[in-house]
């Protein structure tokens, strides 16, 4: 006994979803060789900094020992802010490392990671692409700015040498022209 499968296709939403799927073909263009390690290192900074941050005041409060209480919240403001600081300083260097960039006929989608790890995106165009010099910022791992959001790409594995140009809107350096891999 054979088994068909019907197919049932109205002639009205037929030619618009086939229009639909050749105009919007999502294409992925970049993906960042260290996403999954600062996904991770993100991940963990954030776990130990929470149980430094509750973990400290919790054993001041149980610590019914010889050191005086000013001690005490010395060196347990000592180690909150170690935990909290490297946590901030973490995020704000990685932040902008961007993870995977697609493009969708003329318009591009950048992920990154926010402060817990979890994947954002940015929509922009190549006219929203800024250089960070242009954008008056100083920040650690940013080589351009998209639709105002701070990026990083490594650019010696970036394909696409003339859309690398125009993101990075300067010359580009002699392994960003060979595209050096990491392999």
């Amino acid at each position: 006994m054979m088994l068909r499968v019907a197919s049932y296709r109205s002639s009205a939403v037929t030619p618009a979803l086939r229009q639909l799927s050749t105009t919007s073909q999502t294409t992925s263009i970049y993906t960042g060789p260290f996403a999954g390690v600062t996904l991770r290192l993100k991940r963990v900074s954030v776990a130990t900094a929470s149980i430094g941050c509750f973990g400290m005041p919790l054993l001041v409060y149980l610590n019914t020992g010889e050191v005086p209480i000013g001690g005490q919240v010395a060196v347990s403001g000592t180690a909150l802010l170690a935990a909290a600081g490297s946590t901030v300083l973490l995020n704000y260097c990685v932040t902008p490392y961007v993870h995977k960039i697609t493009k969708t006929g003329d318009d591009y989608t950048a992920t990154t990671a926010n402060l817990f790890g979890m994947r954002t995106t940015t929509d922009f165009t190549l006219d929203q692409v800024v250089n960070p010099t242009d954008a008056k910022l100083s920040r650690p791992f940013c080589n351009f700015v998209a639709n105002g959001t701070p990026m990083y790409i490594h650019g010696e594995l970036f394909n696409d040498k003339a859309t690398l140009k125009k993101l990075l809107q300067r010359p580009l350096t002699k392994s960003e022209q060979e595209g050096r891999s990491t392999e």
